[in-house]
């Protein structure tokens, strides 16, 4: 995950909605669980690219321990991310409440930008959360 700056994560919020309570946004993420969206938006920091996601939390209680899961994201049938692990430091972005999400940003390679770059049509997309493991 990279590290982003407040200056970042401030204007995402206001662009994409992040930071919210999802109480404010009830269609965001499934009740009873962890998921996550892609904002639609993508950025550069230090020569790399970076794909914006919400991580949201509808669990039914707060995550205050270091997680990581699989993700498989594709679009049209092209992958850009398969069975892609993920890990989520609370030293790095702190504990989750219950109902909020936050914003996680993950590196994507020029080829993988392309296919992001293509997006027109939410229902080709698939996003899947997989292989959740909590560290201890």
């Amino acid at each position: 995950m990279c590290p982003v700056s407040t200056g970042i994560k401030r204007f995402f919020a206001e662009q994409n909605g992040a930071d919210l309570k999802t109480k404010e946004h009830p269609e965001l993420g499934n009740q009873g669980s962890l998921s996550i969206n892609y904002t639609g938006a993508t950025f550069s920091s230090n020569q790399q690219e970076y794909a914006v996601f919400l991580l949201i939390n509808k669990a039914g209680f707060q995550i205050d321990k270091d997680f990581e899961f699989s993700l498989n994201w594709k679009y049209d049938g092209q992958f850009i991310y398969q069975n892609q692990r993920i890990g989520y430091k609370i030293s790095d972005s702190g504990a989750l409440p219950d109902q909020s999400a936050t914003i996680l940003t993950l590196p994507i390679s020029s080829e993988q930008k392309q296919i992001v770059e293509t997006m027109t049509q939410e229902e080709k997309m698939s996003l899947e959360m997989s292989d959740l493991k909590v560290n201890q």
